[in-house]
């Protein structure tokens, strides 16, 4: 295993179904060409719940759906399985996992007891999940300042919300997010302390090895691919794919790094690569881009990457789009992505505007409409992709949502 970055020539989740397909009308600048009825469920930490909400998809509103039902303490992410009928919940205060199925109304049920995550100093922070759905990644920060006592515990995915201990990897120091590549073969966490990443090779049954340097260097630094000039890494994103149709293209690595105000990319070395033969990578091994990091500014994090769909009479080719959340500067940023080579380009306008503190996005990975968590204004900003070629984010009919107190997270169905 060659433990390098290499600077080398190259060049969702958000996870969800439709609830309500219907069907789908020509996609314009100012017709979203989408019909039916969607989800959102938003998780608030002031009152530690998760509230379903409907859009009409046809016409941008957004309506409550009913009231939120109990989470645990401090809602800290949240994930849906893609067959879209369980949501999983990390609480970062009571350190376990909240269930929920999602009834035909689109409300929720909670399936008990909470699952455990490792202790009462395990810290869930994030989650990740296969694109087959069978295995759940949770990270845990561990004691805050304590040096590595970060975790990730593994589970796999059962019916009606059913989550069963198939492993654990730990010492992992200042862990901030976590993600999987969509055949789960790679599991990535990175240290936003020392701007590493750790990266996994993940077994059948979800077993992890580690396959970057050391967790721990002889000199007592962490190990880890280096970030280099970008630091403080608070967001991860793996090229979105079908496992059982992946694309021939590359898998890429996304990197928010709010102390530096970018986004790094790395080509992780598994399908057959031109740029990873010649540089004599082995599998898992992650190349960063000759352009990378691409500039954002503030302080990015949550990201979600979307390939919006058309309609079925059209002839046009749908982009692929990438957006981030940046809580400093109160945005979101919007870049098309190259399926290629990785490589991002800044949309014109390079942002929207958001609430105020947005920790959070989500949207369908084929879908016309993104949702933001603005945790110091009480709301959810709704956006729509009006236009699928350009990915440019518009204000959608219900613009601002109002919702419980410190929205924490979002998942769209």
């Amino acid at each position: 295993m060659k433990y390098r970055v290499l600077v080398g020539l190259l060049a969702l989740l958000g996870l969800g179904v439709c609830v309500s397909c219907g069907g789908s009308s020509s996609n314009t600048t100012t017709n979203p060409g989408v019909t039916g009825t969607g989800l959102i469920f938003v998780t608030t930490r002031g009152d530690n719940k998760i509230t379903p909400y409907t859009i009409d998809r046809a016409a941008g509103k957004v309506t409550a759906n009913g009231d939120g039902i109990a989470a645990g303490t401090i809602p800290s992410a949240a994930i849906m399985t893609p067959s879209a009928d369980a949501i999983f919940i990390t609480n970062q205060g009571s350190a376990d996992i909240s269930r929920y199925t999602i009834k035909s109304d689109g409300t929720l049920a909670a399936v008990t007891p909470n699952i455990s995550v490792g202790g009462a100093d395990s810290n869930p922070i994030a989650m990740t999940m296969d694109a087959a759905g069978k295995l759940l990644f949770v990270l845990n920060q561990g004691t805050l300042g304590a040096v590595n006592a970060g975790s990730v515990a593994v589970f796999t995915i059962g019916q009606n919300g059913a989550l069963t201990p198939a492993g654990a990897a730990g010492n992992l120091n200042s862990a901030s997010a976590i993600t999987v590549t969509p055949d789960a073969k790679y599991l990535f966490v990175s240290d936003s302390q020392y701007s590493v990443i750790s990266g996994f090779s993940v077994d059948a049954s979800g077993g992890l090895t580690l396959i970057t340097p050391p967790n721990q260097l002889p000199n007592g630094t962490p190990g880890g691919i280096s970030l280099g000039a970008a630091t403080t890494p608070m967001g991860l994103l793996t090229t979105p794919d079908d496992a059982k149709t992946p694309s021939a293209n590359p898998i890429f690595l996304y990197v928010a790094n709010a102390g530096t105000g970018n986004i790094s990319v790395f080509e992780i070395c598994d399908k057959p690569s031109l740029n990873c033969t010649n540089n004599a990578a082995e599998p898992g091994d992650l190349l960063e881009l000759t352009n990378s990091p691409f500039v954002a500014g503030g302080e990015p994090g949550s990201m979600v990457m979307v390939h919006p769909a058309l309609a079925a009479s059209s002839t046009a080719t749908s982009g692929t789009f990438l957006y981030a959340a940046d809580k400093k500067l109160n945005h979101v940023l919007q870049y098309s992505v190259s399926p290629v080579t990785g490589n991002l380009t800044q949309l014109s306008p390079a942002s929207v505007s958001a609430g105020t503190t947005p920790l959070w996005i989500a949207a369908r990975p084929d879908g016309q409409y993104l949702f933001a968590a603005n945790n110091g204004s009480n709301s959810m900003s709704a956006y729509t992709i009006t236009d699928p070629q350009t990915g440019l984010l518009t204000n959608a009919t219900t613009a601002v949502v109002a919702t419980g107190n410190n929205p924490s997270t979002i998942v769209v169905r």
